[in-house]
């Protein structure tokens, strides 16, 4: 049973803060003796909801919990990281969604304003007096992609708050969870690209308006038990053979989402810095986000271009780059790109493409590469 709104009541027992802390500072220690850093690690999920059921019988990894509570959780586990000399940082609050993090919510009284509660230094909850934890806000984008006004909205409302309190922001868990996807079509009319397309407008929006530099789905592998559950969750999707909890065969496929996911990752690595990219063909974020949505990156050492367009059109969409070879512009190596291209026919789909006749075609992705 799925309850809210949060009154408080997280699931350790405040006097066992203390031994929380002293676990996660053991498991720490422990991967690090093993040369298993653990940089990040995330003591709290979803802390607006309770999800109840019988001992025995949960099956989400929710842990409800006040923003007074995580205050003084994190207290605890930042003294006790202090101690022993545990490096990892911690990430919070993992809201469930990004409103909570920028505004007060009337649904959420406690666990909201997180932003705001968490890191300006006026509160009486403020996260940066400790040592412990990293600078950033961690939140999924769930419930906030109904529509592209919508979800520019919330972008924008959560950078401007990142902004003015020096934050990054990192997406922490995303899959297509409710049926605001609908409003594309049902799932009777829905195919496999048109799922990847919501997804990646989503991780376009995060990265290009919210600004953020980290992004993770909802999950890797998920068994597809009803409806349109395969298009919608599981990078990869496993059909079991036999409904056994011992049971490790079966059949794996990929799905779409694992493809449109590799335009960005397998192109987009760490250190990569994004830069800005004026996409003229439209007038406004939201025309973009029917249209084209552009967006670009440079690697670490300046010598690789990255380009992601997505066309979430039926109609292919040239692409000039107006300031190619100018003075305020760039050039590549042999003036082509490597272009990937996914569609509803295409995994990652390589190409040469000149950089004058570029051509993305209707409910595709295409990343192209350049040296510099």
């Amino acid at each position: 049973t799925f309850i809210t709104p949060v009154t408080g009541g997280y699931i350790i027992q405040p006097d066992k803060y203390d031994d929380f802390a002293a676990y996660l500072s053991g498991y720490a220690q422990y991967y690090e003796s093993q040369n298993i850093p653990l940089d990040f690690i995330s003591p709290i999920n979803e802390p607006q909801y309770e999800w109840s059921a019988e001992p025995g019988a949960a099956f989400q990894e929710g842990s409800r919990c006040s923003n007074a509570e995580a205050f003084t959780l994190v207290q605890a586990i930042d003294q006790q990281f202090q101690t022993d000399g545990v490096n990892s940082k911690l990430i919070l609050p993992e809201s469930g969604d990004l409103a909570s993090l920028y505004t007060f919510k009337n649904n959420f009284p406690n666990a909201s304003d997180q932003g705001a509660t968490f890191w300006n230094p006026s509160s009486d909850e403020y996260f940066g007096d400790f040592n412990s934890v990293a600078p950033l806000l961690a939140g999924h984008s769930y419930w906030s992609n109904s529509s592209p006004n919508v979800g520019v909205g919330h972008r924008e409302e959560l950078l401007r708050m990142n902004q003015s309190l020096g934050l990054e922001f990192w997406q922490t868990e995303y899959s297509i969870l409710g049926s605001d996807y609908q409003a594309e079509g049902s799932p009777s009319e829905l195919i496999d690209i048109d799922y990847a397309l919501w997804a990646a407008r989503s991780v376009h929006w995060d990265l290009t308006i919210a600004n953020a530099t980290g992004w993770s789905w909802w999950t890797s592998m998920s068994r597809a038990q009803f409806g349109d559950h395969k298009f919608r969750f599981g990078l990869t999707n496993w059909y079991p053979n036999s409904e056994t909890r011992s049971n490790s065969g079966g059949e794996v496929e990929e799905s779409k989402l694992l493809w449109m996911f590799g335009n960005f990752s397998r192109f987009i690595r760490p250190g990569y810095q994004r830069i800005g990219v004026a996409n003229d063909l439209f007038s406004s974020e939201e025309l973009e986000a029917e249209n084209l949505m552009a967006s670009s990156f440079i690697s670490a050492a300046g010598d690789e271009l990255i380009i992601v367009l997505i066309n979430y059109s039926q109609e292919n969409i040239d692409v000039p780059i107006l300031n190619y070879g100018s003075d305020d512009g760039f050039t590549v190596e042999g003036d082509l790109f490597n272009a990937y291209v996914t569609s509803q026919t295409s995994d990652l789909k390589f190409s040469e493409v000149a950089f004058d006749d570029i051509t993305v075609r209707g409910r595709s992705i295409m990343t192209l590469v350049g040296k510099l």
